[in-house]
């Protein structure tokens, strides 16, 4: 077999026909097998590893900040909209006489609670609440409602916010 092109390994050579500066898997020494070749320099393995682990770790770590503030902005959107929700439920058993109009200003008032409902803290039954067109500065005398607990107003999605808080 004289032709080297039918030869695919490089230890089929016979050794009578390598030439002389011939070294057996040069390719997969750890060190230069030529007085031209570059020379080799071997990383660590337990030092790479450190360096990947470490790398690993920092990145890691910025993503997991980032999914952190991410939930508590979706946690902080979430407990708004149970608020919204809630006060929804207590203005449906509040009395009122009209149809209220999107984003209008209304006042939600409280009957005075005697002081023995007080002390048990009890759950404001929908009698006790009054919705109403007419705020607290708007009265000549005393308010026939009650306690003004908040200034609200109805959003498209039929819940409730608080435009300013007076009591509640």
């Amino acid at each position: 077999m004289n032709s080297y092109q039918s030869l695919s390994r490089e230890s089929e050579i016979p050794e009578n026909e390598q030439p002389l500066n011939y070294a057996e898997g040069k390719r997969s020494k750890t060190y230069a097998t030529e007085t031209s070749s570059p020379p080799i320099r071997v990383e660590p393995v337990e030092e790479q590893k450190s360096k990947s682990l470490s790398a690993m770790r920092q990145h890691a770590s910025k993503q997991i900040d980032q999914l952190q503030k991410q939930a508590d902005l979706l946690v902080k959107q979430a407990r708004r909209i149970e608020s919204r929700v809630e006060l929804a439920e207590k203005i449906g058993k509040a009395r009122f006489g009209f149809k209220p109009v999107l984003l209008q200003h209304y006042f939600l008032y409280r009957k005075n609670i005697d002081t023995a409902s007080e002390e048990m803290n009890e759950e404001v039954v929908g009698e006790d609440l009054t919705l109403s067109l007419v705020g607290p500065e708007e009265w000549n005398d005393l308010c026939p409602y009650g306690m003004l607990i908040a200034k609200v107003r109805q959003l498209g999605d039929s819940t409730w916010e608080v435009v300013e808080n007076d009591g509640c």
